[in-house]
């Protein structure tokens, strides 16, 4: 297992508590873990960095994660 390639992930929340939560849990899994403070951050970090996933929150302030979706 140890010669797989790191899987990224960015995790889209708009709160922080959340992203740490799941980075930690993750990451003793092996899985690098990117926060983006909201949709529209996590909308350019997807664009930029191509993740292997994104877990989306549904419920945001800047953009919900049914408008990220249609983007």
């Amino acid at each position: 297992m140890d010669n797989m390639p790191v899987k990224h992930i960015i995790c889209i929340e708009d709160e922080m508590e959340m992203i740490d939560l799941i980075r930690i849990i993750l990451g003793r899994r092996g899985f690098e873990v990117i926060g983006a403070n909201g949709g529209r951050e996590g909308l350019r970090m997807v664009r930029e960095k191509h993740p292997d996933l994104v877990l989306l929150d549904l419920m945001m302030p800047d953009m919900d994660g049914w408008e990220y979706t249609s983007k």
